[in-house]
Formats: C-alpha cells, structure tokens, sequence
C-alpha cells in the first residue's frame, strides 16, 4: 500500500527514460553533473554506463546523484521491487533505497488509502493540457496481508474498514488512539487480502491513467456498494469540473449486475439509432463497459464450447 502511494509521482518516468539523457561528460565531478538537464536522447543503458564511470572511483559514501538518475532509480524501485533494487544496486551504482524513497517524497501528492484524490487528478490533467475528460477502471490485486502502523495517520493500515452510505471505506476508522483500541481492531477486523484501485484515464491519445482512490479490501462487497461509490466519485468529479466518460472493470459479477442495472438492461424498447439489436439505456451520459480482454475471452469460449448457444436477437450464432 505504501508503494501504491507513491504511484501518482510527478514525474513522467517512461517518457524521461527513453526522451533524455546526462548532458555532460562522465568524467565530470558529481557536483557538477548535480542539477544539469537532460537535453538528447540515450538508452536505459546509457545511463547507467555513464553512472557507473563516473562513480567507480568515488567512495561508497561519497557519491552524488542527479534528479534525473534519482528518477531512473525510482522507477526501477517501483517497478521491480526493492528486492530486485537491492540486488541491482549491489551490482552497479545506484542510490540507496533510503535516498530513492526521499526522492519519491519530494515530488509526490499527497495521498491517503480511502480518500478521493481529486486535487491530484487535476493537477495532472492541467499540467497536460489534458480535456476534463476521464474514463474510471477499477480492479482488485492481491498484496501481502501484513497490517502494520503508519506513523504518517497514527492509525493501524492493512485492515478493512466499513463501508459508509457512499460506498466508501470510513475514514480513520483505524486510528491507533490507545494500544487497546489497536488490539481490539487487529482482533476484531478482516485484514486485508486486496488493493482495490480506481484509475482515471483522460480522454487523450497516449495519456496515461492517474490513481484516484485505492483502499484495502477482504473482496466482500455488493453491487449497490458499487452503485453508491459510482455515484459519489461522479458527484464529487463534476464539482471539480471533470467528466466522468465511462465506467469500466473486469468480469466481476457485481460490478457488471451494477452495470447492468445502471443501462437497464434489457431496456423494452430497441435504441434505432444502434439497430433492433442494441437493448442498452442511452439516456445516462456515463458509459458501462467490460474491458476488451475479458469481452473477448468469454466471446473465445462461447464459441469454441459446444454446449453453449449464442442468441443475437432472434438469430442463433451456431458452432
């Protein structure tokens, strides 16, 4: 979860990666490569090559780094792992992981499990010069079951919390007040087995999703939980004058019943624009839909299984 935290850095790390490169000489002092900008494209390697020259011959204790190769050790950080960093940066030059995390600090929003990260959305989305546009997709993944205390909310992370009338988890439900309390919520509270992650993604070629709420879940929720939260993130979104486009997830069956209820499904009447065979309610602006991996798979399978028949209409696709 801390890592998940950290995902909303500023900093476009894959564009920077592959658009930018040290611009000075390797054999430079570490503080004169200290604040110079990338300006010519490199590889990865190149980077690290470059690093490695330079600080060969430098104590182990007195090396310095520049933003840009804190950024390339960031984004190895969180995109393997610290065990996997740990392993690199026995092999090659790179920051420790204390200062990598320092790093990541500095140029991230300020983020908390169960609350809607608006300001963030926004930022990003001017900073872009994206549309206020944005498609939402969420989805559960599996993380360690380990509660643990966070210093930064005096409160117990890694347990469920209670879902309020919004479809949101309660906010400091968790607060470490007394050591009792801490032992009664570690006794008395599901811990958490899922990171449920909502991602926004603007309306524009190539931008990248933003996370706007992730909190620990036991996987134990229902469709009018769903409903309510919908109805919640597109209510607090318009007030910041961002428009909510689509909902979209996996094949999860209580996201797709609240789907479903949400277009009305089958509506009664055919929608002419579409055809006799389109049924959906077009009257809401929000679009529902299954994401085209999981759409495509169950399609594959239909297919291929004899024992199922596929209804278009009053047609029968056959096998």
């Amino acid at each position: 979860m801390c890592e998940l935290s950290k995902c909303n850095k500023k900093l476009n790390f894959k564009k920077s990666l592959i658009c930018s490169e040290i611009d000075g000489n390797p054999n430079q002092s570490n503080n004169e490569l200290v604040g110079q900008s990338m300006s010519k494209p490199t590889a990865l390697f190149d980077v690290h090559k470059n690093l490695n020259k330079r600080c060969e011959l430098q104590r182990k204790c007195g090396a310095r780094y520049t933003e840009y190769e804190h950024d390339v050790a960031a984004y190895l950080l969180l995109t393997s792992g610290k065990s996997a960093y740990t392993f690199n940066k026995a092999n090659m030059s790179l920051p420790s992981v204390k200062s990598v995390h320092r790093h990541i600090s500095r140029h991230t929003y300020d983020t908390r499990e169960g609350v809607l990260m608006i300001n963030t959305l926004v930022k990003y989305l001017k900073v872009n010069h994206f549309p206020k546009a944005v498609a939402l997709s969420e989805d559960g993944t599996s993380l360690s079951p380990n509660p643990e205390y966070s210093a930064r909310t005096d409160s117990v992370r890694g347990l469920v919390a209670p879902f309020d009338d919004k479809g949101m988890p309660v906010l400091d439900f968790f607060k470490a007040s007394s050591a009792a309390k801490m032992v009664y919520d570690l006794k008395n509270y599901t811990v958490g087995e899922y990171l449920y992650v909502v991602m926004a993604t603007p309306m524009a070629v190539g931008a990248s999703p933003v996370c706007i709420l992730y909190m620990c879940s036991d996987n134990k929720f229902t469709h009018l939980q769903v409903k309510q939260r919908w109805h919640y993130v597109e209510s607090e979104l318009r007030k910041a004058g961002v428009k909510v486009v689509s909902h979209a997830s996996d094949g999860d069956s209580r996201l797709l019943r609240a789907m479903k209820e949400r277009t009305r499904l089958p509506h009664p009447r055919a929608n002419l624009l579409y055809g006799q065979y389109f049924v959906g309610n077009l009257d809401d602006d929000v679009v529902c839909i299954q994401d085209t991996i999981h759409l495509v798979n169950k399609l594959r399978h239909s297919l291929l299984n004899p024992k199922k028949k596929m209804v278009v209409g009053n047609l029968k696709i056959r096998n």
